[in-house]
């Protein structure tokens, strides 16, 4: 029998296994008075793996011996008599049983939140334990726990509607409970499937209330202040005004009126105003210290992360609003985002996230203690919205955006939220200026070596955002200089991302060749622990960028970018990186994934944090073998060339190693895309026809002109691209066979020495031959009219003979001559 001793026994055991879990999470080393903790150092991290597991095992035995009432009703009696731990246990061990399909909500429990509003005030205790039953309530379908839900929202809309801004300060009559619960029930109602939707009206009357508390006692808002110094005793009324907007952005946009609109984002950039001006108090390199040693501290950071957060959350809330169909997105909502809505939220924004992350890169010393644990938290959250930003958002509108941005934050900050105003002042300083590219401009880079991968994945992010401006002026620039007669390297790579590259090559370089088993085709492994596992996957990211830019760039410019990367020692450092860290056998799944973002990793137990859980975050979940993987097939799609080259100059033994991973775990996925690419070009070649043969690893190519017809068959190689491919003709009509060996020849030539694509050397080839029947002549050095490296056409003619040549052939007929004659008729060119 199931002895009671025994029952007691298991409950007590679920109960505080579950306690010790949610204190590793998220409960800070250094906070015993305000946990009270007796020994928080007798549980280490390394115990997590083997602890997590067993909750799920005991709660399939208690509901097997039908005693998860019991340990429901502990863990309720402990969040309601004690600190803020006993809540997050309580919503955990609901959260598994709900997740196990246990149903969570006994008569007990059911009768709970009928109790606390009978009450005449609620403590924050049972506060939080109200939103934990109320978040797992309905989950099942339950027609009872529905109705339940919707009684709550019914009864507390009408306690909300009598209460005023005095009373919510002060929380008198229950108010701020009132709030907690409606906010809970409606949260749970609006993201279940059932018929039982709450009235988007019910909404939209309590934004409208809420405008009214805003106008009768502003300092509950915290608008434009300093979090710090203010009264800490109205922030859970806050925390629930905020539950409330962004409830009503979430599932009511389409009936919020000009006002609301209004309203809700003029507050937030007042928000934004305010987390910037809290943040060098609470989280930054200077207030460390100080906060971690005293709980007063201590408690501003919980505070501040809690009310950042929950800003942030309503922010991506709106972007993705932004993002769906146009039909969908309402008017009223548009119109203010594009004129100065946008570029006012992203300008408090970014400067934000950015002193966050200068703080995250020194805060990695001091360990695991109570400011760090907010910090992490907090920026799981920034890097979202920097990863959702819209790209319109980094375009630079202004020439002297540097020079201005001082002077244009700091007129934002004396701006007061006094709504229509307000927007038209920002509407105005927004047209002269957009301020958040030179913030994120020189810092960029360096974000990508932040020991937070939510950090990394952001900056990788936006930094691939900026690319395609990036592109089309390098390549407004070469068109420019070569219009000049200018020739040669004239355009290079970003320096921020080669520099950052150099240097971190230098120490991954330093740290391999310490270890005892490193060598080329020998796999390390990088601790997670260890910095260098940060400088690889930055390093990774930086040569990741480097390779969309390469992607991105049209041939002539591809061609300027690869000429810089031949030139210097990287790309050979880069693939012994790669060979050291790379699986022997990987996965073909690591392979085909692409940059994610990944699932937010469990909430900490901190306060008002129950609900602020985004769905997705901007983290890395990446492993240094996937990113090492994706990153040589990347290299070998867009600088083919440069691999082969470096592949032709290494040892034989380690020569042969590459060629069987490249045949069996790279090629076969690129000659798929390339048949791919062919089959689905949208773009149709004029005068030529390609048809691709994936089965024989062929492309049949057709080019017409008049009376001339050329048909040829190139011929893939089994790892290609690392070996070049052969080009047969099959059969030509109207060319003499001189003149077709030398076509066959510049084919050749074009798809061994072009990074790009099968299809870009088509391209290309044909891009000749059309010139040649307009009636432009070859080069007489290279005897080609496309010059095979960088695509350009014959433009330096000698002043006797009247040939022209490329310049890049006559610079180099100059350089190995020792002479400045023609070619071709010796006189002075």
């Amino acid at each position: 029998t199931f002895s009671g001793f025994y029952k007691e026994q298991l409950v007590g055991l679920c109960t505080e296994l579950t306690w010790d879990i949610q204190w590793l999470y998220g409960v800070p080393r250094m906070c015993r008075e305000l946990y009270n903790l007796d020994d928080p150092d007798a549980i280490t991290w390394a115990a997590l793996p083997i602890l997590e597991p067993v909750i799920p095992q005991l709660l399939r035995e208690l509901e097997h011996r039908q005693a998860l009432p019991l340990v429901f009703g502990a863990t309720k009696s402990q969040s309601e008599e004690n600190k803020l731990i006993w809540s997050a246990v309580f919503q955990r061990l609901l959260e598994e049983s709900a997740t196990l399909g246990f149903n969570v909500v006994s008569c007990e429990l059911a009768e709970l939140p009928e109790q606390y509003m009978q009450q005449q005030s609620m403590s924050g205790n049972e506060m939080r334990t109200l939103q934990a039953l109320l978040s797992v309530m309905g989950r099942t379908g339950s027609a009872v726990e529905l109705d339940a839900l919707q009684t709550i929202c019914v009864k507390m809309e009408t306690t909300i509607l009598a209460t005023n801004a005095d009373a919510l300060c002060n929380n008198r009559s229950g108010a701020i409970g009132s709030l907690c619960a409606f906010t809970s029930a409606l949260g749970v109602l609006a993201s279940t499937d059932s018929n039982r939707k709450t009235d988007p009206q019910m909404i939209s009357r309590l934004l409208t209330h809420v405008m009214k508390w805003r106008d009768q006692n502003a300092n509950l808002f915290f608008f434009d202040c300093d979090l710090s110094a203010c009264q800490s005793q109205h922030i859970p009324a806050t925390m629930e005004i905020l539950r409330l907007v962004h409830l009503a952005v979430c599932y009511c946009p389409e009936v919020l009126n000009d006002d609301q609109w209004d309203f809700i984002l003029c507050s937030l950039v007042a928000w934004f105003q305010t987390c910037r001006q809290t943040q060098p108090n609470t989280i930054s390199n200077s207030g460390l210290l100080s906060a971690a040693a005293r709980n007063e501290g201590l408690l501003r950071c919980l505070h501040f992360t809690a009310f950042c957060c929950h800003i942030n959350k309503l922010l991506c809330t709106i972007v993705r609003l932004l993002s769906r169909p146009e039909s969908e997105v309402p008017a009223l909502l548009k119109s203010p985002w594009s004129s100065w809505c946008g570029h006012a939220i992203y300008a408090e924004f970014v400067p934000l996230f950015m002193s966050c992350a200068d703080t995250a890169s020194v805060a990695l010393t001091l360990g695991r203690d109570p400011v760090i644990t907010c910090l992490h938290q907090l920026l799981e959250h920034l890097s979202l919205s920097i990863y959702l930003m819209p790209s319109y958002l980094l375009e630079d509108g202004s020439a002297e955006a540097s020079g201005l941005l001082s002077l244009l934050q700091g007129e934002l900050d004396e701006v007061a939220c006094e709504g229509t105003d307000m927007c038209k002042e920002f509407a105005r300083r927004m047209s002269m200026i957009n301020p958040i590219v030179p913030v994120l401009g020189g810092s960029l880079p360096a974000l990508l070596l932040s020991p937070s991968c939510s950090v990394q994945a952001a900056a990788f992010s936006t930094i691939s955002k900026m690319i395609p401006a990036v592109v089309q002026k390098a390549d407004e620039r070469l068109q420019s200089v070569r219009a000049e007669g200018n020739e040669g390297n004239l355009v290079t790579l970003p320096a921020d991302l080669t520099m950052l590259i150099e240097d971190r090559c230098d120490e991954l370089d330093s740290w391999l060749s310490s270890q005892p088993e490193q060598g080329l085709g020998k796999q390390v492994t990088i601790p997670r622990a260890n910095v260098v596992y940060r400088t690889a996957s930055g390093y990774f990211l930086a040569w990741q960028l480097l390779l969309i830019i390469l992607n991105r760039a049209g041939p002539e410019l591809r061609a300027q970018y690869a000429s810089g990367l031949r030139d210097g020692a990287e790309l050979s450092s880069l693939m012994k990186v790669l060979f050291s860290l790379m699986p022997k056998q990987p996965p073909t799944s690591m392979l085909k994934q692409q940059f994610i973002v990944g699932q937010p990793s469990h909430k900490l137990p901190l306060p008002f944090m129950e609900d602020c859980k985004t769905d997705q975050r901007a983290v890395l979940w990446w492993s240094i073998p996937e990113m090492a993987c994706n990153l040589y097939l990347s290299a070998m799609q867009q600088i083919p060339v440069l691999v082969r080259q470096w592949w032709n100059s290494i040892d034989r033994g380690f020569y042969q190693t590459v060629e069987r991973f490249t045949t069996q775990y790279i090629s076969p996925i690129i000659l798929d895309q390339e048949m791919l690419v062919l089959q689905e070009s949208a773009t149709p070649v004029e005068n030529m026809e390609i048809r691709p043969r994936p089965a024989a690893r062929e492309v049949l190519a057709t080019y017409t002109m008049d009376d001339i017809k050329v048909e040829l068959v190139i011929e893939l190689t089994q790892c290609h691209p690392l070996k070049p491919a052969r080009v047969e003709c099959t059969k030509k009509v109207g060319v003499k066979t001189e003149e077709w060996r030398r076509w066959l020849l510049q084919l050749t030539t074009f798809l061994a020495s072009q990074n790009g694509s099968i299809f870009d050397g088509l391209v290309i080839w044909k891009k000749g031959l059309d010139r040649r029947f307009e009636g432009l002549e070859d080069c007489m050095i290279c005897f080609s009219i496309v010059h095979g490296t960088n695509c350009s056409l014959p433009k330096l003619s000698c002043r006797t003979c009247k040939k022209k040549f490329h310049p890049a052939c006559l610079y180099k007929w100059f350089s190995t001559s020792n002479a400045s004659t023609c070619p071709l008729c010796r006189n002075l060119f």
